[in-house]
Order: structure tokens, then sequence, then C-alpha cells
């Protein structure tokens, strides 16, 4: 009989994250090659990296959410959480009326209607709204 000790477990969840991250990092280059030439590919691993880490800080267990949240550090900018003019986001995913996964999917779908109809938003110089 196959035993599987808490060392085993844990290498295993390791590898799995590692392939995890990897797959991320070519799925993002693939999607968004412009924002990938902008941070800098040499840089993507780290963006994916810390966007993982801190996306499990905001509770997202789900490996779709920590995709999508991945992808809005991408498309936004890495520390799109604390930036002024993205803050509306982390101001949404602190709402407790849904789960995390609900809202990561929610404010996943506003980025691609953003990137669709409002891609002036995302330039790097673009003015902050009136109110921001």
């Amino acid at each position: 009989m196959l035993t599987l000790r808490p060392a085993h477990l844990d290498a295993l969840r390791t590898d799995r994250i590692a392939r995890f991250e990897a797959t991320l990092v070519e799925t993002v280059k693939t999607l968004f090659p412009a924002e990938v030439a902008g941070l800098g590919p040499s840089n993507l691993p780290v963006v994916v990296h810390e966007a993982m880490a801190a996306a499990q800080k905001l509770q997202l267990d789900d490996d779709f959410a920590i995709r999508n949240f991945v992808f809005l550090a991408v498309v936004f900018q890495p520390d799109f959480l604390t930036a002024k003019k993205t803050k509306w986001m982390a101001d949404f995913l602190d709402d407790q009326a849904s789960s995390p996964e609900t809202r990561m999917l929610s404010l996943f779908e506003a980025m691609w209607r953003i990137r669709r109809y409002h891609p002036f938003l995302l330039a790097a110089k673009a003015p902050l709204p009136p109110n921001g």
C-alpha cells in the first residue's frame, strides 16, 4: 500500500504550483504580448509569482480565480490593488457580499469590457477620472 506522508504531499503541492506558474507565464505571453513587452519579458515570471502570492492572500484558492488575478496584474499593472488609478478594484475585492471567487470573476469580466470598449483607460498615461 502506498503511504503519502506530509513531506510527500508538500513536495507534490510545490511541484503543482511551479507547473501552474510556468503555464501562466506562457499563457500571459500568448494572450497579452503588448503588455508583456511593456513589463519586460524578463520581469514576467516575477510579476506572475507575486500576483499569485497576492491572490492567495485575498483567499483566492481556485486556479481559475488566481489565473484571472494574474491577468489583471499584467493588463493593468502589477500593483493594481494599491495604485490610485485602479484603487476601485481593491475596494471591489474587499466587498464581503459574495465569495472571493465570485468577486474575482466579476472584476475579470469588467476588465475584458474595459479592454474592448475603453482601451484608452489602459494606456500608461491615461488621465485619472475626475473623482479619482
